[in-house]
This record gives structure tokens, sequence and C-alpha cells, in this order.
């Protein structure tokens, strides 16, 4: 198969991915083979695509609870973290809605997310960072900004905040500029000639999130 879809294909294998990880209806162990997706039609008078869409729950560890709630004064620095309160608190969770949408520009998926703390605010890409969404180390090396994140020499962010091309709305993604040369090169090492167009495309989406799960923690789910 090629190493790009067209949107058809996109919605055919998400689709199928959709159909063949939540048949169980039990929640998956592996981070690279999440399930829980649904398949969203955008609700309009216009024709839009949809897109693959869950909510999570990620928990936060009462330090880094404090931290992603903690008040900014008007210098906008936090307030230092009492030690004698965390042992007493509890872990929140942050709420993250995930999205896997087509880029025509691409022509393969890409993660869309939001994430909110528990009082209903966005988190910052400071707080997103040390949120369970990312692995530990996976973003070590990037540069940071208030809207991005960049790795060095690279002619993309490798995470941007803008509108969901489908809804309009706020969101963070990762940037899909070299996500066909990792998928094909790893479906490449175990190529299977006989098998059918849908299932050589839930492969594909399989391969795909198994490349995002390098980076971002797709365990969690609500």
């Amino acid at each position: 198969m090629s190493a790009t879809f067209t949107r058809s294909q996109f919605e055919t294998a998400c689709k199928a991915y959709i159909r063949v990880h939540n048949a169980s209806g039990q929640t998956s162990a592996t981070a690279f083979r999440p399930d829980g997706w649904t398949w969203s039609d955008h609700n309009s008078t216009i024709a839009r695509p949809g897109f693959m869409h869950r909510s999570a729950l990620l928990p936060l560890n009462p330090v880094r609870s404090l931290e992603i709630g903690s008040e900014e004064d008007v210098s906008g620095v936090s307030s230092p973290i009492d030690e004698s309160v965390v042992a007493a608190n509890t872990p929140i969770l942050i709420a993250s809605e995930q999205h896997v949408v087509y880029s025509p520009t691409f022509q393969v998926p890409t993660f869309y997310f939001t994430m909110y703390n528990s009082s209903g605010a966005p988190l910052t890409l400071d707080q997103i960072l040390i949120s369970p969404l990312f692995h530990p180390h996976s973003l070590a090396n990037a540069e940071a900004t208030s809207f991005a994140l960049t790795e060095p020499g690279s002619s993309f962010p490798l995470l941007s905040q803008g509108d969901h091309p489908v809804l309009g709305t706020p969101s963070w993604y990762l940037h899909p500029c070299h996500t066909a040369e990792a998928v094909v090169e790893l479906m490449a090492e175990s190529p299977r000639g006989d098998e059918s167009e849908e299932r050589t495309l839930v492969r594909w989406m399989e391969t795909w999130f198994m490349v995002l799960g390098q980076v971002v923690n797709l365990r969690y789910r609500s």
C-alpha cells in the first residue's frame, strides 16, 4: 500500500480499527493499540470530514497536582509548593479530549488533543509536558515556547497549538511531517502480501499508534 492515505482510506481505516479494537468491550492493556475510540461525524449543515475521538482521564501524583493546580501571582511566579500539603493531597485527574484527524497536506493521521485541570482551565504547555500524557524524557531535547515545542534542527515544531481542522476549536497537535516514513519503514519489516486491503489499512493504523506511543502515553482512557 501507499505511504499515505486518501481521505476515503483514512475513514475506512479508522472505522475498521475501531471495530477491531473495541470488539471485546474491555480496556486494552497496551498503549500501542489503544481502544475506546469512536468515529465522530461533524454535526454541521456544511459537510465536513469525520475523525476518531475518545476521552481520557490522566492521574497526577500529589506534587504534580499541586504544580498544575497552583495559583500564580501577578508577576507570573507560582507560589511555592507546601510539602506538608502533599502528604494529605490525593491525586487529581486531568481531563483530555483526544482526536485522530486526517491531514490533507501530509495525507496521514494527526493526533490532536486538549487538556484541562479539575477547574476546567486549559493547561499551559509547561503543565502539559509534566503531565502523564507524554513519556518522561521523550521530549527532553526539545525547546519550548508558550505555544510550541521544537526539536533542535527541525524545520517544523514537534508540538504546536492551532485550530482543530474540523471543529475549529483551539487544540494541541503533534506535527505529522515524518509520519509516513516511520510507518512504512516499520510495516516493511513484516510484509503481508496475502491480506485484504481493509486489514492492511488497520495494520497501518496499528503501526501509526505504535509510532505515536513512543512519545504519547495512550494507556489512559475514560
